[in-house]
């Protein structure tokens, strides 16, 4: 889940005059990021930008980065008329339907030893052989709530994509929460196409964002965490 939690509405055509206390600042950020942008084309970017009567270019900007929900900030500007709850509403508009299609929060990336990363992952030289299975951890309400036992093969889903791991019912997580393990994949599975060693069968990059335009433009980082998903127990024919 990626969440833009500081969006000040702003219901008004934003004059180049209104921008301008705000370019030095801009500027500053821009030269970290290693871009030397035109500061009158700054401008009227921002103008653009800026000025969202009914908050649709606000929806847009989140489909563009894949934003799940953002919360808006209207206290600067709380006596504006035109910042109705209605149009709060329809800003925040995803966060009852996300929420309630994924509901629990995602942690990917945990480790286990002895497998390292991607490596170690064949049968035969002892490491696979302790750690057979990709597992997910889930604690005990939430997995009994879900008719999830100790060991099942279950799904784990979001918007990105769905992979399969086995729980690992833990009171060492917190009741909103699940961890997948990361790095998955399956030597002993065919490597021809599709299969490609199994590598998207339980692999928790299928459920992050790395399109680089989405990445952060300093780290490159991506978002690997606090991700909404849902699980629910591998279908019998799966």
């Amino acid at each position: 889940m990626i969440v833009d939690v500081h969006y000040h509405l702003t219901p008004f055509d934003v004059p180049k005059e209104g921008i301008r206390f705000a370019i030095p600042e801009l500027l500053r950020i821009a030269k970290i990021m290693g871009l030397k942008p035109d500061e009158d084309t700054l401008i009227q970017k921002s103008v653009e930008l800026w000025s969202d009567k009914d908050g649709k270019k606000l929806i847009k900007l989140m489909d563009n980065a894949n934003i799940d929900f953002t919360i808006v900030c209207n206290v600067d500007n709380a006596d504006n008329k035109q910042i109705t709850p209605e149009v709060n509403q329809f800003i925040n508009k995803r966060i009852s339907d996300i929420a309630k299609e994924y509901p629990l929060i995602l942690t990917t990336g945990g480790r286990v030893r002895p497998l390292f990363h991607s490596e170690m992952r064949q049968f035969g030289i002892g490491m696979r052989e302790q750690h057979p299975d990709p597992l997910m951890d889930i604690p005990p309400d939430t997995a009994g709530k879900l008719g999830i036992s100790d060991g099942d093969w279950v799904c784990i889903e979001n918007l990105r994509g769905v992979i399969k791991q086995k729980a690992r019912v833990t009171d060492a997580i917190h009741p909103s929460v699940i961890n997948v393990e990361s790095h998955w994949w399956f030597p002993e599975q065919p490597a021809e196409e599709p299969s490609l060693y199994g590598l998207w069968q339980s692999n928790a990059n299928v459920l992050t964002l790395d399109d680089p335009d989405k990445c952060d433009p300093i780290t490159g980082g991506w978002a690997l965490r606090a991700l909404l998903c849902k699980v629910y127990k591998v279908p019998a024919l799966q």
